[in-house]
């Protein structure tokens, strides 16, 4: 079974693009609903390609200095991080 970081690396734009369409309206392109588990796992992976591919002003979620915390670390980014997506080298 690939890693996470293993299938974001083969994901193209396109694919980012129907994957990030699919969260907006929780449904695939045929129609069909999302289930719950498809709609975590679709989130992570397009939360990781963003990481590896977007600046961070480009990514999902992203609020210029809307809080004091912003020095600390993102919860997504901890998360992508502990899988490895974040790393390139992986």
């Amino acid at each position: 079974m690939d890693t996470l970081a293993q299938v974001v690396d083969g994901m193209t734009q396109p694919v980012y693009e129907r994957l990030k369409k699919a969260l907006e309206l929780r449904r695939w392109p045929d129609g069909r609903e999302l289930s719950e588990r498809q709609l975590a796992d679709t989130m992570q992976l397009v939360l990781a390609w963003e990481v590896r591919n977007l600046p961070v002003e480009e990514r999902s979620g992203y609020m210029p200095d809307a809080c004091r915390s912003k020095q600390a670390e993102s919860p997504a980014a901890s998360l992508i991080a502990s899988t490895g997506a974040g790393n390139r080298d992986s």
